[in-house]
């Protein structure tokens, strides 16, 4: 049958050998479960519901308390951003839907085969998933390690450690929608461990470093906030944007020295963060690569600092400021494209390919 708390009605379970499997469905909308639910194991054979009538803490577990959800095919639903799963398993041949979001405390497994699907799942520590398993919500925050040996393809996964941490390489059953680098405010550096693929944005909180790695945007990337940079000192780093890019992050400096970095969108330096969140040095090198229709371009908020090393334009609708280009300039189109610069620096060979129209308001050459 059913479970349910209600009114001031609490669950206590403080003793490992505590366990209480229902094969019907669970309420908890009771009293504060604040320190009622610190061992033992809650199996739940139906749905899974917390609401918060009485209270918004009607389900806290913490300590070594583990919820299991057995059986097939289930709702899982939280009223309230207080409430959480300590360690949750999803261990059923079925399917297990997230209405709206849910907290895991510790660490989420997902085992025989089950599929966790639906909304929103915040994870504190470790997320894993067992061979014939299937993760698949449309957002996943975690902020401790991944082991997958199914499938994990949710919509958006952001890796949320602030010890930084490996992005395992895509395929293998792991398919990246947009990923979100690093806890808000930033924290340690993240690395890649194989190429990675993703069909959405990159967003950058803390420092990425593809490694000698390739990585491909299917959207957009930006970098953001006092330590959100980007990491190329590798000849083999290649990170390809379809979409735009957006450098506001943190001091660039030393940071990209080597390695390819090609965009086929806007291309903007936002020194809300720091004036120089993009310096490239040594062999670095830019490509912008296609036609954008939204408005292909190159914005420099601040040229005195942030620069490019070399720098290939082949398509662009315009620069509508200042720019310095510390080595070589390939301009290389064929269509008309104004390089509307007040002042445009280059430090190494220009060169002019095709028959696009090239007009700097003032171009300066301290190379060839």
């Amino acid at each position: 049958g059913n479970f349910q708390t209600a009114t001031g009605g609490v669950l206590t379970m403080t003793n490992a050998a505590d366990q209480l499997t229902v094969l019907g469905n669970v309420t908890f909308d009771g009293g504060s479960e604040t320190g009622q639910l610190t061992a033992g194991l809650l199996e739940v054979g139906g749905d899974f519901s917390q609401l918060a009538t009485t209270s918004t803490t009607s389900f806290v577990a913490s300590g070594t308390h583990l919820t299991r959800l057995i059986n097939a095919n289930k709702q899982v639903s939280m009223a309230s951003g207080t409430a959480t799963f300590n360690d949750l398993e999803v261990n059923t041949a079925g399917t297990a839907t997230v209405n709206g979001q849910i907290q895991v405390a510790r660490d989420l497994t997902v085992t025989a085969g089950g599929t966790l699907t639906g909304n929103t799942v915040v994870v504190g520590r470790n997320v894993s998933v067992v061979a014939g398993s299937f993760l698949t919500v449309s957002f996943l925050q975690f902020s401790g390690t991944l082991s997958n040996a199914g499938q994990f393809s949710p919509g958006s996964v952001w890796f949320a450690n602030p010890a930084g941490g490996t992005i395992p390489a895509s395929g293998s059953g792991i398919t990246y929608g947009s990923v979100i680098v690093g806890p808000s405010g930033g924290g340690s550096a993240f690395s890649t461990g194989g190429p990675v693929s993703m069909g959405g944005s990159l967003t950058l909180n803390s420092e990425f470093i593809p490694g000698g790695n390739t990585v491909s945007v299917g959207g957009d990337f930006t970098a953001q906030g006092s330590a959100g940079v980007l990491t190329m000192t590798n000849a083999l780093d290649q990170v390809t944007v379809t979409g735009a890019s957006y450098f506001g992050g943190g001091d660039e400096t030393g940071h990209l020295t080597a390695g390819t970095f090609t965009s086929s969108g806007r291309f903007t330096q936002d020194g809300t963060n720091s004036p120089a969140s993009f310096v490239a040095s040594g062999t670095h090198s830019v490509v912008l690569a296609t036609f954008y229709s939204g408005g292909n371009g190159i914005d420099f908020s601040d040229p005195a600092t942030s620069h490019f090393q070399d720098l290939h334009i082949l398509n662009l609708a315009q620069i509508t400021n200042d720019l310095v280009v510390n080595g070589n300039l390939e301009v290389n189109f064929n269509q008309a494209s104004n390089l509307f610069a007040k002042h445009l620096t280059v430090g190494g060979t220009l060169t002019q390919n095709g028959i696009g129209f090239f007009g700097p308001t003032r171009l300066t050459l301290q190379g060839n």
